[in-house]
Parts: C-alpha cells; structure tokens; sequence
C-alpha cells in the first residue's frame, strides 16, 4: 500500500543512512503521499523500526512500517549500510523520518585504530 511512497523517499533515505553513521538525522516527508497511497484515511502515521545488522528487532503491525522495511530489504545499497550496526528509524506524527545509529560493540573492538587510541589516553 505504501511502497510507491517509500520508494519515492528511497534515494534520500539511502544517503541519510549513511549520514547517520556521523549524527541523527531527520528526513520531512509529505503527509498528503501517505493519505493517498492509504485510500484516503488521514491516520496517526507513527512507527518505530529497529534494526540491527540489517534485521529486524521489535515486532512492527502497521502496513506503513512493513512497507518501509520492505523497500529497504529489497535495495542492496540500504542493505550494505543497514548491516554495519544497529539502525533506528523513528516516523512521527508529522510525517518525519528520525533515523540514528549505534555502532556494534563487537564492532569498536575489532577495530585496531580504536585500540591505539585508548591505549595512547591511559
């Protein structure tokens, strides 16, 4: 129901992912899309996805959020950058796209640079 909206968004939505890895992000979407790709109805839009490692972390029901993960499962862009850490991609009432990220801890470890560092601050 939603898809088409998606992926009108996707192009963006690929780069703020990656922006993300620096700081929080926010993408503004327009309401009137989602009114009309969903018959109509003007509903509360507001979900939450987490995702960590490219999968899915909590239970989503709406069709809006499946939609999303949808699109994002299918581009292998979202996937290679889905997959190196844990993404939150919060949409609120007004129509927003919050979207952050949390490296892995396993991650930070594995990283030999980040070692020297700590080590080089002791």
């Amino acid at each position: 129901m939603y898809t088409q909206v998606w992926m009108k968004f996707l192009p963006v939505i690929r780069i703020m992912l990656k922006r993300a890895m620096n700081s929080p992000q926010v993408l503004k979407t327009n309401r009137t899309d989602f009114d009309k790709a969903g018959g109509g109805k003007k509903a509360g839009y507001k979900f939450l996805l987490e995702l960590k490692k490219g999968k899915l972390k909590n239970k989503i029901t709406s069709a809006i959020a499946k939609d999303l993960f949808t699109v994002l499962q299918q581009d292998a862009a979202c996937q290679a950058t889905l997959v190196q850490g844990e993404f939150e991609l919060d949409f609120n009432p007004k129509c927003e796209l919050g979207i952050s990220w949390t490296p892995l801890p396993d991650a930070v470890a594995a990283d030999p640079a980040a070692s020297v560092v700590d080590a080089a601050d002791n």
